[in-house]
């Protein structure tokens, strides 16, 4: 399955051992893990701001990431407005590498599911669909 993992999924995966994590790790065990460069770069900016993440531990953890499939900027476009100008980044970015699900604890995101063709689900949905 292909599996696009949202930032606030790939922050909650780095910081703490919950369902984010154990569904990150999953992921990278038997599935083909994505995420965007938006993603990445709203990674940075969260683990070295917000979080105080050393650099040495974000460039380990993006370099994990850059070893799956990290998906360009999108020239897609969604068809609809959301809220937040980069969740349609990242919804775009899902779609054009045909992702078979976006994971993400974003509500508008989530709220979107009903509008598209790709799955969009939380960490424990995706949790329990692969269980």
């Amino acid at each position: 399955m292909r599996i696009f993992f949202d930032t606030n999924v790939l922050v909650s995966s780095f910081m703490s051992r919950g369902v984010s994590h154990e569904v990150f790790q999953l992921a990278l065990s038997s599935h083909t893990v994505l995420t965007g460069e938006l993603n990445l770069r709203e990674l940075r900016r969260v683990l070295a701001g917000k979080f105080e993440v050393p650099n040495e531990l974000i460039a380990e953890f993006e370099f994990i990431l850059r070893e799956r499939n990290i998906v360009k900027d999108s020239p897609l476009e969604v068809s609809f407005k959301i809220r937040d100008p980069d969740d349609e980044g990242v919804l775009a970015a899902a779609m054009s590498c045909r992702a078979d699900v976006l994971v993400t604890g974003d509500q508008d995101l989530l709220e979107c599911a009903d509008k598209v063709a790709i799955r969009i689900c939380s960490p424990r949905q995706l949790w329990q669909m692969l269980q």
